[in-house]
């Protein structure tokens, strides 16, 4: 009975947890302001069974595909995101590398935060995205 209370426990403090990740998983689509320009990107967002994210990013403007990130993190309805990636574009290797700090709406289905990339160090610049139905695979990155 012990282990029956305990299990039962233990759903009910992770239903939360996997419900909130789920709810995330997919696809988004919005907008990075930087340097007087703005860039359409898109996140790709997919939540394994145990509840744990996975992520890639692209810049759609760019032609900037599969942008792995290296740790998809959400508490509550705060987000973070860890990019430590080096991609190809026009024949050249591009590293990216940054934080993202984002909070969602209360419905889950808009974010907002701040992209700081740390190679080289730039200003942090603000994104915005919405959750969006399901979009083709794009193209992986070199």
């Amino acid at each position: 009975m012990h282990r029956f209370a305990l299990a039962l426990l233990f759903c009910f403090v992770l239903a939360p947890i996997a419900h909130a990740q789920t709810q995330i998983a997919g696809d988004w689509q919005g907008t990075l302001d930087s340097n007087d320009q703005t860039y359409r990107i898109a996140w790709h967002v997919t939540a394994a069974a145990d509840g744990t994210l996975t992520s890639t990013i692209d810049n759609l403007d760019e032609q900037i595909f599969g942008i792995k990130v290296k740790s998809t993190v959400v508490k509550e309805r705060t987000l973070t995101l860890i990019v430590d990636d080096t991609v190809e574009s026009n024949g050249e290797d591009i590293t990216i590398r940054g934080t993202t700090a984002g909070t969602f709406n209360d419905d889950m289905t808009e974010l907002t935060g701040t992209w700081t990339q740390t190679d080289p160090d730039q200003p942090p610049v603000h994104f915005m995205l919405k959750h969006v139905p399901a979009q083709p695979k794009a193209p992986p990155a070199s």
